[in-house]
């Protein structure tokens, strides 16, 4: 597991600037799957952030962990009620390529 906790990228998905955090998001992406820390950033992102560019970015880097159980409960409250009608159904799609559970 990459120890990325303290890591200078997601500290910059904190900077008002929109461009720094995508940035950060894109060197963020290969870490995803493997820390959970940088997960639950991306996931920040996606739901708090005010730049829709930064958002739909970290709906991109989620997509090979749609199937995690937090990642399933922030896009079924995206796909449910976002402002964004492009996050709505992104969400949406993502969703319906999972099995269903149990």
């Amino acid at each position: 597991m990459h120890q990325t906790e303290n890591s200078p990228a997601l500290t910059r998905l904190r900077k008002a600037n929109p461009g720094v955090r995508l940035k950060s998001l894109d060197a963020l992406g290969n870490y995803v799957k493997d820390d959970t820390n940088v997960r639950d950033a991306v996931l920040r992102a996606l739901v708090n952030d005010t730049n829709s560019g930064v958002r739909i970015e970290a709906l991109r880097l989620i997509e090979p962990v749609k199937a995690d159980g937090s990642v399933r409960g922030v896009l079924m409250a995206l796909a449910a009620k976002d402002q964004s009608t492009y996050i709505k159904s992104q969400a949406r799609t993502m969703l319906a390529q999972l099995p269903e559970i149990d």
